[in-house]
C-alpha cells in the first residue's frame, strides 16, 4: 500500500457501496452499512506482558502520517472494528483519560 493514501483510500475498495468488489462487498456487508461507525485501530508494540492497548488511526491521515511516532514491528496490522464491538479494546488515550479521572476521583 502506498504510504501517501488516506485510509479510506485504502479501505475503499473493501467498504466502499459501490467501489467495493460485489463479493467482499457481501462478506464486510456490517462495515459496509456502518461506515462511519468503522474505527481503525493498531496495536501498541512494546507494552507490559498482560497489557494490550492499539492506537486509534485516523482515516483521513495518509498511512504515513498515521505511523509517524509509533513503534512498528515488521509490518503493521490495521484493525477495522465497529465501534459497538471495539469496547474490550483498550485505544491508549482513552486509557489516559480513564486514568486520569481516576485519579481526580479520589482526591
Amino acid at each position: 500500500v502506498p504510504e501517501d493514501k488516506t485510509i479510506n483510500e485504502i479501505l475503499k475498495p473493501y467498504i466502499d457501496p459501490e467501489k467495493s468488489d460485489p463479493v467482499i462487498r457481501q462478506r464486510l456487508k456490517a462495515y459496509i452499512h456502518s461506515q462511519t461507525e468503522v474505527q481503525i485501530l493498531m496495536k501498541v508494540e512494546y507494552m507490559q506482558q498482560n497489557l494490550v492497548r492499539y492506537y486509534e488511526l485516523d482515516p483521513y491521515k495518509s498511512l504515513l502520517d498515521n505511523l509517524k511516532n509509533k513503534v512498528i514491528i515488521e509490518y503493521p496490522t490495521l484493525y477495522v472494528v465497529l465501534k459497538g464491538s471495539s469496547d474490550d479494546m483498550k485505544v491508549l488515550h482513552q486509557v489516559k483519560n480513564e486514568s486520569t479521572k481516576n485519579l481526580g476521583s479520589e482526591n
